[in-house]
């Protein structure tokens, strides 16, 4: 990923880098699309499909899952009910994406942003940034310590207030 944005100075905290773009890189290889696809993290797309996916629509791959998934049918071997669990994955993939990215930026390691996601959904983004401190009592792992850690890193002052 490439990311874009300023460095700014806190008054507690230091230097910190302030992001206010984000690019993903996206796999640009057949190999690696096939990697990407068949790693177990879209449902039914294994490393066989993968390669059938990547064979069928080639450099056009990721734009199809973006912008017509439903081509995906024109694959031998995937029917309805798997072009559904496909679909489905992907989108969770992208909510999981966008989670991660957020969270990563204040500290949250891969697998705390994951089990983050798995408790709060959706709303992970909203629940961390309004109230840090929950992580403690939610998230197996995640102490006091660790939440106060993300909460200064998100600009929480010492007693639990946002700073900016």
């Amino acid at each position: 990923m490439d990311f874009y944005g300023t460095w700014g100075y806190h008054q507690k905290h230091g230097e910190q880098f302030k992001a206010e773009r984000v690019i993903e890189k996206k796999p640009s290889t057949s190999a690696a699309l096939e990697k990407y696809l068949g790693s177990g993290l879209i449902k039914n797309v294994g490393p066989k499909t993968a390669h059938k996916i990547v064979k069928f629509f080639n450099e056009r791959t990721l734009q199809v899952f973006e912008e017509s998934i439903e081509d995906l049918l024109n694959v031998p071997g995937i029917a309805e009910k798997k072009l559904t669990d496909i679909k489905n994955s992907w989108q969770e993939h992208r909510a999981i994406r966008d989670v991660m990215i957020f969270l990563q930026g204040y500290g949250i390691s891969t697998l705390y942003a994951v089990k983050i996601f798995k408790t709060y959904g959706n709303d992970a983004i909203r629940n961390v940034s309004s109230n840090p401190y929950q992580l403690a009592r939610d998230i197996y792992g995640i102490g006091f310590f660790s939440a106060d850690k993300i909460a200064l890193n998100m600009g929480f002052e010492k007693d639990g207030i946002t700073a900016y």
